[in-house]
């Protein structure tokens, strides 16, 4: 058996290989991120349910990145009212566009360097919340294209760590128990 057998699992003919060893690694790497951290773990009686505090990281996180995600959204609706109202060109909004998914996946890359800075995960994530809302709000007060584009750029920036970062959350706070049914 090859090496990258035993690692990923034997891989049929007919599929791809590189697709099939990603998927495994990135959910071999999801669960061992999102194990519950050593030592203060549930009693056996709780073991099998989700605590109040737990619930309430869940819901709150969920609120927050649904919110965070559908303000994206929108302004793919608008672009056309954008251009006639504030008269910027096809150009500078395929620039705005641009800018936020080159910024995105730069702060995708940065996931490691923005939790030691932040001083771990849970503040991280607050803050990534807390720099895109801010950032997608001045991106709604903005009415010159480069105003527009500099705010969008800064709400990928900000909005890149929040998806990993509230996987790996939501999973420390839900035991294993429950997330393996």
């Amino acid at each position: 058996m090859l090496a990258n057998e035993m690692s990923y699992g034997a891989i049929s003919s007919n599929e791809n290989p590189l697709v099939t060893a990603s998927t495994t690694y990135n959910s071999r790497c999801l669960a061992l991120a999102t194990k519950p951290a050593m030592g203060g773990g549930a009693s056996p009686a709780s073991a099998g349910s989700i605590s109040r505090a737990g619930w309430a990281v869940v819901l709150a996180t969920y609120l927050a990145y649904v919110s965070m995600y559908c303000a994206r959204k929108p302004f793919s609706v608008v672009k056309s009212t954008v251009q006639k109202e504030v008269g910027v060109s096809s150009q500078q909004l395929a620039n705005i566009d641009t800018a936020l998914l080159t910024t995105y996946a730069a702060g995708q890359l940065s996931l490691g360097l923005i939790v030691r800075l932040c001083g771990g995960r849970k503040r991280a994530l607050v803050l990534a919340f807390l720099l895109a809302g801010a950032a997608t709000a001045a991106f709604g007060a903005a009415n010159h294209p480069g105003s527009m584009l500099g705010a969008w750029a800064l709400a990928g920036l900000f909005a890149a760590p929040a998806s990993p970062l509230f996987s790996i959350v939501v999973g420390e706070s839900v035991p294993e128990q429950v997330r393996v049914r």
